[in-house]
């Protein structure tokens, strides 16, 4: 019989939204509004109840609190529907496969993260496709698909600023009405020539690592995919520092 329940403890506001304090198990995580309607939509349980009605403002005191109540509410019923076999999005999503995963992972001799049971193996790959690296996968497609809309994006009109009261403001994007749209021919020759471009201007070489500071973004994809045309290695650093630019002391050192 299951016994594991949830307790939505509290809610912190910060850059503009509002976190709920979830603690199951003796595991703390937090989650935002957008966070428990991807798990809800994730969900795919007999007898799943109805996500709760709370309006999705994030101001007030009152409606905060009542959606701490309705989540912590849905989260038991959601445990409660799953009869002892919780669904892995679930547990995930409290924090209860945390130590399961890490344990899944092993790092090569190059810094490499890969599932302990696959080491330097792609697993998996698009059916009929014969491709190994992300890179031939992406030609693959190109060859494929050609002149056929591959990647859009709605233009910039404006950014402004709400203020949120107490000194913070967030920022808010007015992004036009239609999509402007790259073809996959037109995506793969932008590939290769932003990919010359890292070797012939920067000097790169195969290997040489690569940091795209950017939001995420098409920009930001194609960044990405133009380095593997030279097979170069894109690592990642998280968006949010420290004021003097650093990480914060709590990140783990890898």
């Amino acid at each position: 019989m299951m016994t594991t329940r949830s307790q939505v403890t509290g809610y912190t506001d910060a850059k503009g939204y509002t976190e709920y304090t979830i603690k199951t198990g003796g595991v703390q995580t937090s989650h935002r509004f957008s966070d428990f309607l991807a798990l809800h939509a994730e969900l795919d349980l007999p007898g799943k109840p109805t996500f709760p009605a709370s309006k999705r403002a994030t101001h007030g005191e009152a409606v905060k609190s009542d959606r701490q109540a309705r989540f912590e509410e849905y989260l038991n019923a959601l445990i409660a529907a799953s009869e002892g076999k919780m669904p892995r999005p679930l547990s995930c999503f409290l924090g209860l496969e945390r130590d399961q995963v890490m344990e899944q992972g092993v790092l090569d001799k190059d810094g490499v993260l890969w599932n302990t049971a696959a080491v330097g193996t792609n697993i998996s790959r698009p059916a009929g496709s014969k491709a190994s690296t992300c890179y031939e996968l992406m030609q693959e497609a190109i060859s494929r698909y050609g002149a056929k809309p591959a990647v859009g994006r709605r233009a910039l009109l404006k950014r402004h600023y709400e203020a949120l009261g107490g000194g913070r403001e967030v920022e808010k994007l007015e992004l036009g009405p239609s999509y402007e749209w790259l073809s996959y021919a037109e995506y793969g020759k932008a590939m290769g020539e932003l990919g010359a471009g890292m070797v012939g201007f920067a000097g790169l070489k195969p290997q040489d690592r690569v940091v795209i500071y950017a939001e995420t973004q098409r920009e930001w994809m194609l960044a990405a995919q133009a380095a593997w045309t030279q097979s170069l290695q894109v690592v990642t650093v998280g968006r949010v520092l420290s004021p003097t630019g650093q990480p914060p002391t709590s990140w783990a050192r890898f």
